[in-house]
Protein backbone atom coordinates (compact mmCIF):
# COMPACT_ATOMS: atom_id res chain seq x y z
CA UNK A 1 0.00 0.00 0.00
CA UNK A 2 1.18 3.49 -0.75
CA UNK A 3 0.07 4.84 2.63
CA UNK A 4 2.73 2.83 4.46
CA UNK A 5 5.73 4.34 2.64
CA UNK A 6 6.99 7.79 3.39
CA UNK A 7 8.26 9.81 0.44
CA UNK A 8 11.93 10.38 1.14
CA UNK A 9 13.62 10.79 -2.24
CA UNK A 10 14.04 14.51 -1.55
CA UNK A 11 16.59 13.52 1.10
CA UNK A 12 18.91 11.90 -1.49
CA UNK A 13 20.47 15.19 -2.71
CA UNK A 14 21.01 16.22 0.92
CA UNK A 15 22.80 12.94 1.69
CA UNK A 16 24.83 13.29 -1.51
CA UNK A 17 25.78 16.88 -0.63
CA UNK A 18 27.12 15.85 2.77
CA UNK A 19 28.87 12.83 1.25
CA UNK A 20 30.79 15.07 -1.15
CA UNK A 21 31.51 17.88 1.32
CA UNK A 22 35.16 18.45 2.21
CA UNK A 23 36.36 19.71 5.61
CA UNK A 24 37.22 23.23 4.45
CA UNK A 25 33.84 23.52 2.69
CA UNK A 26 32.07 22.30 5.82
CA UNK A 27 33.85 24.94 7.87
CA UNK A 28 32.97 27.67 5.35
CA UNK A 29 29.37 26.65 4.66
CA UNK A 30 28.20 25.22 8.00
CA UNK A 31 30.50 26.05 10.92
CA UNK A 32 31.07 29.71 10.06
CA UNK A 33 27.34 30.50 9.53
CA UNK A 34 26.54 28.66 12.75
CA UNK A 35 29.05 30.67 14.76
CA UNK A 36 27.92 33.97 13.24
CA UNK A 37 24.25 33.16 13.87
CA UNK A 38 24.95 32.18 17.48
CA UNK A 39 26.73 35.50 18.03
CA UNK A 40 23.96 37.51 16.32
CA UNK A 41 21.16 35.75 18.21
CA UNK A 42 23.05 36.18 21.50
CA UNK A 43 23.30 39.93 20.91
CA UNK A 44 19.60 40.19 20.03
CA UNK A 45 18.69 38.06 23.05
CA UNK A 46 20.62 40.24 25.52
CA UNK A 47 19.13 43.42 24.08
CA UNK A 48 15.65 41.89 24.18
CA UNK A 49 15.08 42.39 20.44
CA UNK A 50 14.78 38.76 19.30
CA UNK A 51 11.07 39.01 18.53
CA UNK A 52 11.50 42.22 16.56
CA UNK A 53 14.40 40.67 14.58
CA UNK A 54 12.33 37.57 13.83
CA UNK A 55 9.38 39.68 12.65
CA UNK A 56 11.69 41.78 10.46
CA UNK A 57 13.13 38.64 8.90
CA UNK A 58 9.60 37.40 8.27
CA UNK A 59 8.90 40.62 6.39
CA UNK A 60 11.96 40.58 4.12
CA UNK A 61 13.08 36.96 3.71
CA UNK A 62 10.14 35.51 1.73
CA UNK A 63 10.69 37.96 -1.14
CA UNK A 64 14.46 37.54 -1.03
CA UNK A 65 14.11 33.75 -0.95
CA UNK A 66 11.68 33.81 -3.87
CA UNK A 67 14.32 35.64 -5.92
CA UNK A 68 17.06 33.23 -4.79
CA UNK A 69 14.88 30.21 -5.58
CA UNK A 70 14.26 31.56 -9.09
CA UNK A 71 17.97 32.21 -9.52
CA UNK A 72 18.88 28.69 -8.34
CA UNK A 73 16.31 27.12 -10.66
CA UNK A 74 17.78 29.17 -13.53
CA UNK A 75 21.27 27.89 -12.72
CA UNK A 76 20.03 24.30 -12.63
CA UNK A 77 18.25 24.84 -15.95
CA UNK A 78 21.40 26.24 -17.54
CA UNK A 79 23.41 23.32 -16.22
CA UNK A 80 21.07 20.54 -17.34
CA UNK A 81 19.98 22.02 -20.66
CA UNK A 82 23.26 23.44 -21.94
CA UNK A 83 25.13 21.33 -24.43
CA UNK A 84 28.23 23.41 -24.98
CA UNK A 85 31.84 22.26 -24.67
CA UNK A 86 32.11 23.36 -21.03
CA UNK A 87 29.19 21.19 -19.94
CA UNK A 88 30.45 18.25 -22.00
CA UNK A 89 33.80 18.62 -20.25
CA UNK A 90 32.04 18.69 -16.85
CA UNK A 91 30.29 15.43 -17.63
CA UNK A 92 33.53 13.64 -18.43
CA UNK A 93 35.94 15.18 -15.91
CA UNK A 94 35.99 13.45 -12.54
CA UNK A 95 36.11 15.26 -9.21
CA UNK A 96 38.96 14.82 -6.79
CA UNK A 97 37.89 12.52 -3.97
CA UNK A 98 34.15 13.23 -4.14
CA UNK A 99 32.21 10.01 -3.89
CA UNK A 100 28.54 9.10 -3.91
CA UNK A 101 27.73 5.49 -3.07
CA UNK A 102 31.49 4.77 -3.20
CA UNK A 103 31.68 5.93 -6.83
CA UNK A 104 33.74 8.88 -7.95
CA UNK A 105 31.41 11.51 -9.40
CA UNK A 106 31.92 13.92 -12.28
CA UNK A 107 32.17 17.68 -11.90
CA UNK A 108 28.75 17.90 -13.57
CA UNK A 109 27.18 15.61 -10.96
CA UNK A 110 28.84 17.55 -8.16
CA UNK A 111 27.57 20.93 -9.42
CA UNK A 112 24.10 19.49 -9.86
CA UNK A 113 24.14 18.03 -6.34
CA UNK A 114 25.14 21.35 -4.80
CA UNK A 115 22.56 23.39 -6.72
CA UNK A 116 19.74 20.95 -5.91
CA UNK A 117 20.82 20.95 -2.26
CA UNK A 118 20.71 24.77 -2.18
CA UNK A 119 17.24 24.70 -3.72
CA UNK A 120 16.00 22.25 -1.07
CA UNK A 121 17.43 24.41 1.75
CA UNK A 122 15.84 27.53 0.24
CA UNK A 123 12.41 25.89 0.01
CA UNK A 124 12.82 24.51 3.54
CA UNK A 125 13.69 27.96 4.90
CA UNK A 126 10.74 29.57 3.12
CA UNK A 127 8.40 26.94 4.57
CA UNK A 128 10.00 27.35 8.01
CA UNK A 129 9.44 31.13 7.91
CA UNK A 130 5.75 30.62 7.17
CA UNK A 131 5.52 28.03 9.97
CA UNK A 132 7.21 30.38 12.46
CA UNK A 133 4.90 33.23 11.41
CA UNK A 134 1.90 31.02 12.09
CA UNK A 135 3.19 29.84 15.49
CA UNK A 136 4.11 33.39 16.56
CA UNK A 137 0.41 34.25 16.46
CA UNK A 138 -0.30 31.77 19.26
CA UNK A 139 3.02 31.35 21.10
CA UNK A 140 5.72 33.90 21.87
CA UNK A 141 8.02 31.95 24.18
CA UNK A 142 11.64 33.12 24.43
CA UNK A 143 13.05 29.67 23.68
CA UNK A 144 10.91 29.34 20.54
CA UNK A 145 11.77 32.85 19.33
CA UNK A 146 15.49 32.38 19.99
CA UNK A 147 15.55 28.96 18.30
CA UNK A 148 13.60 30.20 15.29
CA UNK A 149 15.84 33.26 14.93
CA UNK A 150 18.95 31.07 15.16
CA UNK A 151 17.60 28.68 12.50
CA UNK A 152 16.62 31.47 10.11
CA UNK A 153 19.89 33.40 10.42
CA UNK A 154 21.91 30.19 10.05
CA UNK A 155 19.96 29.04 6.99
CA UNK A 156 20.19 32.36 5.17
CA UNK A 157 23.94 32.60 5.82
CA UNK A 158 24.36 28.95 4.77
CA UNK A 159 22.44 29.60 1.54
CA UNK A 160 24.39 32.75 0.71
CA UNK A 161 27.77 31.11 1.26
CA UNK A 162 26.72 28.08 -0.79
CA UNK A 163 25.60 30.34 -3.62
CA UNK A 164 28.90 32.23 -3.54
CA UNK A 165 30.79 28.95 -3.89
CA UNK A 166 28.52 27.62 -6.63
CA UNK A 167 28.58 30.84 -8.63
CA UNK A 168 32.36 30.85 -8.36
CA UNK A 169 32.39 27.26 -9.65
CA UNK A 170 30.06 28.28 -12.49
CA UNK A 171 32.43 31.12 -13.34
CA UNK A 172 35.41 28.79 -13.54
CA UNK A 173 33.49 26.32 -15.69
CA UNK A 174 31.97 28.70 -18.21
CA UNK A 175 34.58 31.42 -18.36
CA UNK A 176 38.01 30.48 -17.11
CA UNK A 177 38.29 26.89 -18.35
CA UNK A 178 37.23 27.54 -21.95
CA UNK A 179 39.73 30.43 -22.13
CA UNK A 180 42.50 28.30 -20.67
CA UNK A 181 41.92 25.59 -23.26
CA UNK A 182 42.00 28.16 -26.11
CA UNK A 183 45.33 29.51 -24.86
CA UNK A 184 47.01 26.08 -25.06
Amino acid sequence: MMGKRVYGEWLVPIVHYFATLKKNERNYEIVMPLLISIMAVTVYFFYGDSLRALIKLRDILPNALAILIGFTISCITILVSSDNDSVKMLKTEQTEERFVNRKLISLYQWLLITFVYILIVQVFLLTFIFFVSFILQIHKGKVFITGALLAEVFCILHILLLLIRNISNFYFVFYVRPRESKDK
